[in-house]
């Protein structure tokens, strides 16, 4: 049986709102920093989540602070470097 790669993927715009709910960001500020409505975020970020759920992947979210490396440059741009690190473009 042949698996649908892109029904097995995430979106991109999907991915990078799971990753910011993952990393503790509230879906009104994701909307806020992506220009999406805040609806338009909370079904994308069902989509995500029940394609993470059929994958089997999850996420802990804790309230410790992650070390942010010298380099990493602004907030977006380390969310972006963060990103194609996990393979996501």
């Amino acid at each position: 049986m042949r698996t649908d790669v892109a029904k097995s993927r995430p979106k991109p715009d999907e991915a990078i709102i799971f990753w910011l709910y993952a990393a503790g960001m509230p879906v009104v500020e994701i909307s806020k920093a992506l220009g999406m409505a805040v609806q338009t975020v909370g079904t994308k970020l069902r989509a995500a989540r029940d394609l993470a759920r059929s994958h089997r992947i999850w996420y802990v979210s804790t309230e410790t602070k992650e070390h942010v490396p010298e380099k990493s440059g602004a907030g977006m741009e380390y969310l972006k470097q963060l990103a194609q690190e996990a393979g996501l473009k």
